[in-house]
């Protein structure tokens, strides 16, 4: 059973059924810039859990002895919520956000390392004064810590936790009516990054049912989202789960074949498995080194949307909380700093629009997705977006034989030849594939109709000498010896052509020779 652990005011709350209308959004914090949140107010929680099916520590100790401790996995998450009016509650602070993966119990030695290593990383972008430091530790966002759910349920997406880095993303996209909760699990020490996607979606796989629980959370609504490397998880989570209704990236490097290989090495990896909608959003520096961009253009059944963003300087952690901080309130990026606001600002708001669009079905935002960025209001040259459409899959190899047998080969190959028109690639229409549906048709005693397939088979296949093989058995079985006679002939015309392992064309010459015999005979 999952143990799940909810602030006590929180649980009196949901117990209660509090049925406080959402408010508008806290005072606008600076470090979202111009950047608009929604009505909602917002609120934060952490909940642990425990997966009982898996174990963060061996069954023995480093003594030989069995463990007594808890060993079933543990797991945090981080949830951002649409929340009730909050009165007088103060909102969660940046210091507050630099410290919340951390448990409450952390030593204050423990807290002044993890934040002069927060401190050390803005270095990247120029000098930090004591004076600046200090002003962001106390800049509020939207968030108040525990605060009573919003009347209604909202949806749910789902991702891997970047401490600090997603913080004003899923701020704003929990200030528009969703619930972002974001996983953060022990990441056990192992030299396999594909092993490690694996546990952080199974981790999702865990979360999401729990969460889905809630009464604020819409159990039909579900999205996938992530930012940078751990925007990996997301991807296969799309692909292996029919349920998530869009999936999106922030500058994860996903198709750039150095950190491609776990992804695609991946159980359930397959550009046709992904069906949701897919946002790829990407810098444009870092995209020219996407040698597997063909990828993304290859999940054909998804509705693929590819957004771009440019301005001077633009830098990877300008998709975060750290890049903004250091164009607002750190005030380092000089003359940048407006054009980089811009370029955060532009891609939530372009998020949030794909979001409303596919999750919500809201389609004056599906309008403005599809819209050039600078017909939406953001400055001309920052960002681009284009759209690869879906196309609609063809039936399956199975999907296929059963509408033969319902329908007759006659009428189910008018849908077949519409499908081959549109997805040309599909398996159903692979030489082999079709061959087993015919041979089943076959010996299910359905003559007529597998000899119409083995027709089909050999107007896409004239130059293969199997297919005339097969539609002169189809024949032969049938009783109509002439035409299986020219046929086969036909067939060892054609084998004289072919490129086949000399093993492969000996054994269909055995098999089309001896039929001219058989048949010859009186």
């Amino acid at each position: 059973m999952n143990r799940l652990y909810l602030p006590a005011t929180v649980v009196a709350i949901l117990a209660l059924g509090a049925s406080v209308e959402p408010v508008s959004a806290q005072t606008r914090s600076p470090l979202f810039g111009s950047l608009a949140p929604g009505a909602h107010g917002v609120g934060f929680m952490k909940r642990e859990m425990r997966d009982s099916t898996r174990f963060d520590l061996p069954k023995v100790d480093s003594l030989g002895r069995l463990q007594i401790a808890d060993r079933s996995r543990r797991l945090t998450v981080h949830i951002w919520y649409p929340a009730a009016a909050s009165g007088s509650a103060r909102p969660m602070t940046f210091r507050d956000y630099m410290f919340s993966h951390l448990p409450d119990t952390i030593s204050e030695a423990a807290r002044r390392a993890d934040e002069a290593n927060r401190r050390r990383f803005f270095t990247e972008f120029g000098t930090v004064t004591d004076s600046a430091w200090s002003t962001l530790r106390r800049t509020p966002l939207l968030a108040t810590r525990n605060a009573a759910p919003a009347t209604g349920r909202y949806p749910l997406v789902v991702g891997q936790l970047r401490s600090l880095s997603t913080t004003l993303t899923n701020e704003y996209l929990a200030s528009h009516g969703y619930v972002i909760a974001m996983v953060d699990g022990v990441s056990p020490d192992i030299p396999d990054p594909g092993a490690g996607l694996e546990i952080a979606l199974r981790d999702m796989e865990f979360v999401v049912p729990a969460i889905r629980k809630l009464p604020f959370v819409d159990p039909g609504k579900l999205a996938a989202l992530g930012f940078s490397g751990s925007g990996f998880s997301q991807i296969l989570f799309a692909m292996r789960h029919p349920d998530v209704d869009a999936v999106s990236d922030l500058e994860s490097a996903i198709f750039d074949d150095g950190v491609f290989w776990p992804l695609s090495g991946g159980w359930g990896y397959s550009v046709t498995a992904m069906r949701a909608p897919f946002l790829h959003m990407y810098s444009v520096p870092l995209s020219k080194r996407e040698n597997r961009f063909r990828e993304f253009e290859a999940m054909r059944y998804s509705n693929r949307h590819h957004y771009l963003v440019d301005a001077p300087g633009i830098h990877h952690w300008d998709f975060a909380t750290e890049g903004m901080a250091a164009s607002t309130v750190l005030d380092m990026r000089g003359a940048n700093a407006t054009r980089l606001r811009q370029a955060f600002e532009t891609t939530n708001r372009y998020l949030l629009a794909f979001f409303n669009g596919y999750v919500k079905h809201d389609a004056a935002e599906l309008a403005f997705l599809r819209r050039d960025p600078a017909a939406n209001g953001a400055p001309a040259g920052l960002a681009t977006i284009r759209e690869l459409p879906a196309v609609e899959p063809a039936p399956t190899v199975q999907a296929f034989q059963e509408m033969i047998v319902a329908q007759g080969a006659q009428a189910a190959l008018t849908t077949f030849d519409a499908a081959r028109t549109r997805d040309p690639e599909a398996a159903l229409f692979q030489e082999a594939r079709l061959n087993q549906v015919a041979y089943r048709l076959l010996r299910s005693d359905r003559r007529s109709d597998a000899i119409v397939v083995f027709r089909k088979i050999l107007e896409l296949y004239p130059g293969s000498s199997n297919a005339h093989d097969s539609l002169a058995e189809a024949l032969e079985a049938a009783g109509d010896k002439a035409e299986a006679v020219s046929v086969t002939r036909k067939g060892l015309e054609v084998l004289e052509r072919e490129q086949l392992p000399d093993a492969r064309q000996q054994q269909i010459r055995e098999v089309l020779e001896g039929r001219l015999r058989r048949l010859a005979a009186p």
